[in-house]
């Protein structure tokens, strides 16, 4: 499994992981059970909180909506992409979701 973003990725295996998916990303499949909630994103985009609690608050999601890192493989596969909007490197959710990822056995790096 891989990790990408928006404007970066262009193949045939994306799959969107954000609260709201663009009009031009529509090419891309949606996988809306690691996106976080509209709230969360604004909440930190807004500056009400921090990185960690981001983090605490997203693994939270995850775990409210009682998926695993299996059930992610099963539903969407092993050559999947998850997308968002942020470049490599900046703090956002899909590097969240690959450590969860990670930490229940499945194998996923950032496309360089």
């Amino acid at each position: 499994m891989y990790t990408s973003y928006f404007a970066k990725y262009k193949g045939p295996n994306g799959y969107a992981i954000t609260a709201n998916t663009p009009v031009w990303a529509v090419r891309h499949k949606r996988y809306g059970l690691l996106a976080p909630t509209s709230e969360l994103v604004w909440r930190y985009k807004n500056g009400d909180i921090a990185e960690a609690q981001y983090e605490e608050q997203y693994f939270k999601i995850l775990l409210d909506r009682g998926i695993t890192p299996q059930q992610v493989l099963q539903d969407i596969g092993n050559e999947a992409v998850l997308l968002c909007f942020e470049k490599t490197g900046s703090f956002c959710h899909r590097h969240l979701a690959a450590a969860w990822l990670r930490k229940g056995g499945i194998e996923i790096s950032e496309i360089e």
